[in-house]
């Protein structure tokens, strides 16, 4: 849709009215959330963006950072990895249709060229700006999916080589999901290029991910496997719950195809469940009952197990 287009789309929020159901807008912002200029400014205005907030959804709008906490403009590459959140977001909502502005581009400068060229491959239900059309590509195919997992306190050694795998999975196309946490899943996802990132509340870790909060099926289905359920609160719920969409996608049909984690005992199915297997042994445990493959990087040859049966027809 033309940037006029999506414009008349919203003309009768002059008067006051709520956008139609399931439409968002999408406009730039800053990290202090901090909305007085542009588009910023119309969102929240007319589409009740939160002040304080300024990255992800919020009210019908959707924020992308283009400046930092002291409204200094990010450079294409610190803007890069909020758009990958947001094509992620828009993938996930199908029900959702999003009107985006030119993003970057009016108050920060940048040239319609470097911050359009970053939404190639965005899914059909994003509406851009004319101006934009030339540098987009037609809608990408969902990428294959891992769970990249596992404790906080696996070693230093071990993270670096979480990140280095994550980096290879990334050139064979594959999209992580994991859950924010320190350790192993912030490892996994600094290596990534296409994730979800899980989160059980917002705010957890200062993860900007605006997969948010755990659905009311996903906290059925973490119960169904936890051990002593009842004696958990409800943060620690939330954070199990989480664990259901890591392995299973936001609507709980969409498999990953693996699952990649350390744990200090090695843990790589449900009956093998220890005390040391923490909190990753949820998602162990939901992989299990769904017949989905787990391999544990504490085990000796498990990346090579890994290899042998999803990468054996490709060269490293």
């Amino acid at each position: 849709m033309r940037l006029v287009q999506i414009m008349m789309t919203y003309r009768s929020h002059q008067d006051g009215t709520l956008p139609g159901q399931g439409e968002v807008f999408v406009a730039g912002s800053n990290l202090r959330g901090r909305h007085g200029r542009g588009a910023a400014k119309e969102a929240a205005a007319r589409f009740g963006a939160e002040m304080g907030i300024g990255v992800g959804p919020t009210g019908n709008s959707y924020l992308i950072p283009t400046k930092d906490e002291h409204l200094a403009p990010l450079s294409i590459d610190q803007i890069r990895p909020y758009v990958a959140d947001f094509l992620t977001y828009a993938r996930l909502h199908p029900e959702k249709r999003f009107f985006l502005t030119r993003v970057g581009c009016v108050l920060v400068g940048n040239t319609n060229h470097d911050i359009a060229s970053l939404f190639r491959g965005a899914s059909s239900n994003c509406d851009f700006a004319e101006e934009w059309l030339p540098y987009l590509s037609h809608p990408a195919r969902p990428p294959r999916t891992y769970a990249g997992i596992g404790s906080r306190r696996a070693p230093p050694d071990m993270l670096r080589h979480m990140t280095r795998i994550a980096i290879r999975l990334a050139k064979h196309g594959y999209c992580l999901r994991s859950g924010g946490a320190d350790g192993a899943d912030a490892a996994f996802e600094a290596g990534a290029e296409q994730r979800e990132i899980f989160l059980p509340w917002r705010g957890f870790n200062n993860n900007p991910s605006p997969l948010i909060g755990p659905t009311d099926e996903a906290i059925a289905a973490s119960a169904a496997v936890h051990p002593r359920w009842n004696a958990l609160k409800e943060p620690a719920r939330l954070l199990m719950g989480r664990n259901a969409h890591q392995v299973l996608g936001v609507d709980l049909r969409s498999p990953v195809d693996f699952v990649l984690c350390w744990t200090p005992d090695g843990c790589s199915s449900e009956r093998e469940r220890s005390g040391g297997t923490g909190g990753t042994g949820q998602a162990i445990a939901l992989a299990d009952r769904h017949g989905i493959p787990v391999f544990n990087l504490a085990r000796p040859g498990a990346l090579e197990r890994l290899k042998e049966r999803f990468f054996s027809a490709t060269k490293e």
